[in-house]
């Protein structure tokens, strides 16, 4: 992602909760991206891959349950507390913005600006568009 470039990608809102969730308690437990990476058996890249919103990079199942464990949770405290959410698909719009990392230097880092849930229309556009692949 370039210094000023805008990216505008479509997202599973649940894919964005989990997500969240698990950075939450990452961060609440002081532990930083490469170390859970690393706990959780992965590379110590994959945690900030998918934290990461200008990349495509999510949680699978199996990765959720390795998360949940080394930050010694449960799973279900990663998922949302009603049995769906109100969103199915959203668009977010990333940005790189100053921030400071966890060592307090600033840095311009990928941030989403903007999520907005798809219409229903949208939505089947995008599934027949994912079946075509």
């Amino acid at each position: 992602m370039k210094e000023n470039e805008k990216i505008t990608r479509v997202v599973s809102a649940l894919d964005l909760y989990v997500t969240k969730k698990i950075r939450d308690r990452r961060e609440l437990l002081k532990i930083g991206q490469s170390a859970l990476s690393v706990d959780m058996g992965f590379s110590d890249k994959l945690v900030g891959n998918i934290e990461n919103p200008s990349l495509p990079a999510k949680y699978n199942i199996r990765q959720i349950n390795l998360a949940a464990e080394a930050l010694k949770c449960n799973v279900k405290d990663f998922l949302p507390p009603k049995s769906f959410l109100k969103d199915d698909l959203v668009r977010i719009t990333v940005e790189k913005i100053w921030e400071k990392d966890n060592d307090g230097i600033n840095k311009k880092i990928p941030v989403i600006t903007k999520t907005e849930p798809l219409t229903e229309e949208e939505i089947l556009e995008y599934n027949r568009k994912r079946q075509k692949t």
